[in-house]
């Protein structure tokens, strides 16, 4: 991996300034990965758009099809894992001895702060679904649970193992993750860089989900384990990663000609790490807030609560718009300006009551 080929004293977290401007940065960069999330899941060509009487938008909305797959389809795609790095990071980030009072101590903040909104989230949108009526929910998945078979094994799947608020599948993910920590943390003393490697190298052959969560996780872990500051080597190389990146982009038309895969899934690393680095760079060069409190607050609300908008809102702009030329690229970007400005205001409601935020935002 080459992160193992830049290593060297100065990116290891020695002083109180290094660990300073690893903090700013990662408070700063959650709302634009929030962001990404909601740019990810706007995108129409991932949603079953026929079902509105929208067919081959390939082919009838080229301008649409380009913007959206450059953000939604490719841009977009750097936030989760970037979010699994910082939350495997931050659970043994500054943690001298991994002890069961700490693990415990640990099991309880994350209680707090992801099961708790969690089941929350599940229960409002179980409830949202509802009222508004799954039928009226033109572009959601097929789910049985609001078959007339309805069964408590129905709820319970999906509420713990496919969420019906979509993007709850990262929490789910992490959650199951938080629980097994001890393993990564024993692993990582024993293998070292090689725990993640292997993972990376499962991951790169069979293209699992379930793998890419567990390899980014590890590496976080093992960044912090080790005391490496990830972003300072992210920083480093942040012009090969821009260049792997565009070269990247510019050739996998050819490649898929030729070879029919797409090479810039292949090197998804240096995209994320591009993100990293230059997230990294701006909170070195601008000592101010970049991004401000009531923004980064409303991160958690944003990622938690837009799943069902976006369902919703192309289901409505298409249907006022569908005569208008440009309507699909219209229709994409009042979606993600809307849920955004809408999550802000969301978030700003409920952090102004203690119970409201403890229970939806976990803080």
């Amino acid at each position: 991996m080459f992160v193992i080929l830049v290593m060297k004293d100065s990116i290891y977290l020695y002083n109180e300034e290094e660990n300073k401007l690893l903090s700013r940065t990662i408070s700063f960069i959650r709302f634009p990965l929030c962001v990404l999330v909601v740019i990810l899941h706007s995108d129409l060509l991932a949603k079953p758009i026929y079902r509105l009487g929208i067919l081959d938008i390939e082919q009838n909305a080229p301008i649409y099809t380009s913007i959206s797959w450059f953000f939604s389809r490719y841009l977009a795609y750097s936030a989760v894992p970037i979010f699994f790095i910082i939350s495997g990071f931050l659970f043994f980030y500054n943690i001298k001895e991994f002890t069961l009072s700490v693990y415990k101590n640990k099991l309880v903040t994350r209680v707090k702060s992801l099961f708790i909104p969690y089941l929350c989230w599940c229960l409002l949108y179980f409830l949202l679904y509802i009222l508004i009526g799954p039928d009226n929910i033109v572009l959601r998945d097929e789910s049985k649970l609001f078959d007339n078979d309805f069964s408590w094994f129905s709820f319970v799947y999906e509420v713990f193992i496919k969420p019906i608020d979509g993007p709850l599948w990262f929490i789910r993910n992490l959650i199951v993750m938080v629980v097994s920590t001890p393993l990564f943390y024993y692993g990582i003393k024993r293998l070292k860089i090689f725990l993640p490697a292997i993972l990376f190298c499962l991951n790169y052959y069979f293209q699992s989900p379930v793998i890419e969560s567990l390899f980014w996780f590890d590496l976080g872990v093992y960044f912090a384990i080790e005391r490496i500051n990830f972003m300072q080597i992210c920083k480093r190389i942040l012009f090969l990663s821009l260049l792997v990146c565009i070269t990247s982009i510019i050739c996998d038309h050819y490649c898929f000609q030729l070879l029919h895969i797409h090479l810039y899934k292949y090197l998804s690393i240096f995209k994320i790490s591009s993100v990293i680095g230059i997230s990294y760079y701006l909170a070195s060069k601008y000592k101010g807030k970049l991004v401000p409190d009531l923004l980064s607050d409303s991160s958690f609300i944003i990622y938690a609560y837009h799943g069902l908008l976006t369902l919703l809102l192309p289901q409505l702009f298409i249907n006022i718009f569908s005569s208008l030329l440009g309507c699909e690229l219209l229709t994409y970007l009042l979606t993600i300006t809307i849920i955004i400005i809408g999550g802000v205001f969301l978030s700003y409601v409920i952090h102004r009551n203690e119970l409201l935020r403890s229970i939806f935002s976990g803080r």
